[in-house]
């Protein structure tokens, strides 16, 4: 957790200086430095309740870094907490400016998160690395702190508010902003750790498998509609008819038709379908099949390389809940 707060406090840095510098390539802005200064303020103040340095009060942010096995729950807390608010409020003064204020203030908060998870995992892969096996092998028999109630609440909470924001946002590049900075993360990190659980836990929560399921249905169908409406303002561009093509041609293709590809490769439709694809979700999957295909960047065998994917890797046994199964009975 220590490698997550010292992760925090650098990302937090470091936006507040881009900020400051009205820096337009990262378009870091002050409500989204902001909002992440609020949460850790939280963090810091609840980790100080429970410190007997009574210098310890009134230092929020010292206190967050001195004590991270308190302070990292408490941030998640925090956050949440925040992202509800922002659900609360929103609603009462749907103007465009406030709808904008909640889109940084969710960038901010969700920015927070990710840079605490990233510090983390790079730590546990370090680590990691330096362990017997048998060691890992024990460090892996239950589920990760960033699986715990407070953090799959706070992601759920950023995804939740997402869809209230979504509809409320007029232009188009403001809610792929939303889609692919907020929403997506929010829903990789809460399925991954709703996973997490199910397999990891020797009585996983009541309910959770099921909830599970209908998160990634009922977001991942919200950000199929951002992922059309991205694929629908490109489609006529000739960059990207030349991706189609590259696409088609597979490995043959030439160097600039490679660099065409990178830039396709950053659309949203591709970690959609990753995660589809991770978290089972079958009619997403299938979903993100028929678009790739009417928008003509691949064709039919793309929903065959999944289905036969499968089969691969149950050695022939497909289980009657698997997405082969799927694609045959609609």
């Amino acid at each position: 957790m220590l490698a997550a707060a010292e992760a925090v406090l650098d990302w937090q840095r470091r936006s507040e200086a881009d900020a400051n510098a009205g820096d337009a390539v990262t378009g870091v802005t002050p409500a989204q430095t902001a909002a992440a200064a609020a949460a850790i303020e939280a963090a810091g103040a609840a980790a100080a309740e429970g410190s007997d340095t009574a210098a310890a009060k009134g230092q929020q942010w010292e206190v967050f870094f001195s004590r991270p096995v308190v302070s990292m729950p408490a941030l998640f807390s925090a956050v949440a907490g925040a992202a509800a608010d922002i659900m609360r409020e929103f609603p009462a003064d749907d103007r465009a400016g406030s709808a904008l204020h909640a889109l940084q203030q969710l960038l901010g908060l969700s920015g927070l998160l990710q840079a605490a998870v990233s510090g983390a995992e790079r730590k546990a892969a370090e680590l990691s690395a330096s362990m017997p096996e048998e060691t890992r092998h024990y460090g892996a028999a239950g589920p990760s702190w960033m699986s715990a109630d407070d953090c799959r609440a706070a992601w759920q909470q950023i995804a939740e508010a997402c869809l209230l924001l979504r509809s409320h946002l007029t232009e188009t590049s403001q809610r792929l902003q939303l889609a692919h900075h907020v929403h997506l993360p929010a829903l990789q990190h809460l399925l991954s750790a709703m996973r997490d659980v199910i397999t990891r836990s020797s009585r996983p929560p009541a309910g959770v498998q099921e909830e599970y399921g209908r998160l990634a249905a009922e977001h991942g169908a919200s950000l199929l509609q951002d992922a059309a409406d991205e694929l629908d303002s490109h489609r006529n561009a000739d960059w990207f008819m030349q991706a189609a093509a590259a696409l088609a041609a597979g490995p043959t293709a030439d160097e600039s038709s490679q660099e065409t590809l990178a830039v396709v490769g950053r659309l949203l439709i591709w970690p959609l379908e990753a995660l589809a694809q991770r978290h089972h979700a079958h009619e997403l999957l299938y979903n993100v099949c028929e678009l790739l295909l009417t928008v003509g960047l691949v064709g039919r065998q793309r929903l065959l390389r999944w289905m036969q994917q499968e089969v691969q890797e149950a050695h022939g046994a497909v289980p009657a809940d698997s997405f082969t199964f799927y694609v045959m009975e609609r």
